[in-house]
């Protein structure tokens, strides 16, 4: 069995059928302190649900999410970059869903650091700690 490792969005909508499970994003947070911390930030958006995604190793994208941790602008938000395009399963306010980690909204945008390549671990065992 794949080991596997929990992240976390808050998404903002007005209700479960609001969210766009086909395009949830690629960017998750860490711990669900660090989405709630997120969500507070931008409470001008209006209502959130927090959405706890199981992932495995092969559904991150290592070299971008390398590549963040690493940014001085973006190092400190320490979220987890998914691969475009996976099916993950994911639980919003206890209901299990299957969503679509959709396209990179960054694709063409060059705020988002360069992948940096590194070896699966020094992703992963960080992932491990915060479990």
């Amino acid at each position: 069995m794949m080991k596997t490792y929990t992240i976390y969005r808050a998404v903002f909508a007005d209700s479960i059928e609001d969210i766009d499970f086909d395009n949830l994003g690629q960017s998750f947070a860490i711990s669900e302190f660090d989405a709630i911390n997120f969500a507070d930030q931008w409470n001008d958006r209006g209502n959130y649900f927090m959405i706890e995604a199981e992932v495995t190793e092969a559904q991150i994208n290592i070299a971008q999410t390398n590549a963040q941790w690493d940014s001085k602008d973006w190092g400190n938000e320490g979220e987890v970059v998914l691969t475009e395009h996976q099916e993950i399963n994911i639980t919003v306010y206890g209901e299990k869903k299957i969503a679509n980690t959709g396209f990179c909204r960054y694709e063409n945008d060059e705020t988002r650091p360069n992948p940096i390549e590194c070896a699966p671990f020094a992703v992963t065992d960080f992932l491990n700690l915060t479990l």
